[in-house]
């Protein structure tokens, strides 16, 4: 009994006493056991690292990991940053939406982006690279004045990761973009711009890179990395002529509802070129000059998506609301070649310029049998090349960093 008055119970365990044999087994079992818990623990990370490398293989322009986009797309499988954008002195905000500007806007938005954020990062004040959004113009100034060497011309600013123009970025009449580009110049000595709607002297093209949410699909990633491996440019492989696919992840009908909006509220997006490109596709795409030139319109499962489209000589690709189209990218991964709508923006002839393999056309009622034969026969011996030595990581950085051809 103790002192308090309560009775204290004891428990005797029996001791297990083990002979020298038995410590030996129990020895073995135990390592055997951390052997197996190893080799799970390598199985897990080892996709991991093989899913971070597809990553830093190619070139990402947009990898976003809050909760809006994990709540549209799923959760994303990445560690970090892919490296081409990781590879940044400054990464400013990638992900910015023009409508949730403003005192409650913005609080509303950054409630989403704090949960899971996409990481930006500025490593030093005196940076050489930056990559930021186009709406980040004014606070990118702001930082400048405060920190930057106006000495320096060898600093690069990259304008990407959004639909957003450069005509609505820089200023909607030209004397406000050429004030914008002249105070940028005093400390940039590169000013690169995704979607470059209007030529503005001093403001180059850029091109765009993959989007990491559009591989977020089950089994979406596995069958691109298995397609773009299988890929060849060979008649028994390339057995199908043009493919017209639109809707994997803004249908027409989305993109032409939304115009009215885009509009009132000055998004700043591609949205009326994009809705009519779209729209005249799809009208041309069912009729029998589309039938004559083996056009095959349809709908196609994201996680079906590269290992279809790898098997065709080309596909349609409309503009996109931020003008240029992440299916030119994919469709290039698999020795496809895209086939893009100029309309009134100057960014597709500056991808030939830069090397891309792609046909640019005014009307998709130049798709004809006899066009393809040419273009397939100039464009193809082109697609192996490129994908290896131009739709990298590495090779987006020598963009960034001053070449204007992808050898």
């Amino acid at each position: 009994r103790s002192q308090h008055g309560c009775k204290r119970l004891e428990l005797q365990l029996p001791v297990m006493r083990l002979s020298s044999p038995e410590r030996r087994c129990l020895a073995v079992a135990i390592w055997l056991l951390a052997l197996v818990l190893l080799s799970s623990l390598r199985s897990c990370v080892r996709p991991l690292v093989e899913v971070q490398a597809f990553f830093n293989h190619y070139p990402f322009h947009e990898c976003t990991w809050d909760l809006l986009h994990r709540s549209q797309k799923g959760s994303s499988r990445l560690t970090r940053l892919p490296a081409w954008m990781n590879r940044f002195d400054w990464l400013l905000d990638h992900f910015v939406v023009e409508f949730l500007r403003g005192p409650l806007g913005n609080t509303t938005f950054d409630i989403f982006k704090s949960l899971g954020r996409t990481p930006d990062h500025r490593r030093a004040k005196d940076v050489r690279t930056v990559f930021a959004s186009p709406l980040r113009v004014s606070e990118l100034l702001t930082a400048a004045r405060a920190d930057f060497d106006g000495g320096r011309s060898d600093r690069v600013v990259v304008f990407g990761g959004s639909d957003v123009t450069l005509s609505k970025a820089f200023g909607r009449t030209d004397s406000e973009r050429r004030q914008a580009v002249g105070e940028l110049r005093r400390y940039f000595g590169t000013i690169l711009f995704e979607a470059r709607d209007v030529d503005v002297d001093g403001v180059l093209t850029m091109p765009v890179g993959l989007v990491e949410q559009y591989f977020r699909a089950k089994g979406g990633l596995e069958g691109a990395v298995a397609a773009i491996a299988a890929a060849r440019t060979d008649a028994s492989f390339k057995a199908r002529g043009v493919l017209a696919a639109m809707g994997a992840t803004s249908s027409t009908a989305d993109i032409c509802r939304d115009v009215e909006f885009v509009e009132r509220f000055d998004v700043g997006t591609a949205s009326r070129a994009a809705c009519e490109s779209r729209t005249q596709l799809q009208s041309w795409a069912t009729s029998p000059a589309a039938e004559e030139a083996a056009v095959d319109f349809r709908s196609i499962d994201p996680a079906s998506w590269y290992s279809e489209l790898s098997t065709y000589r080309f596909v349609i690709a409309p503009l996109g609301t931020g003008i240029q189209s992440h299916k030119q990218l994919e469709a290039l991964l698999v020795l496809t070649v895209p086939i893009v709508q100029r309309g009134s923006f100057p960014v597709f002839d500056d991808l030939v310029k830069l090397g891309f393999p792609l046909v640019v056309i005014d009307d998709w009622a130049e798709i004809t049998p006899s066009n393809l034969s040419r273009w397939w026969d100039e464009l193809s011996p082109q697609l192996a090349r490129f994908r290896h030595s131009c739709l990298t990581a590495e090779a987006y950085w020598g963009l960034v960093n001053g070449e204007r051809h992808c050898r």
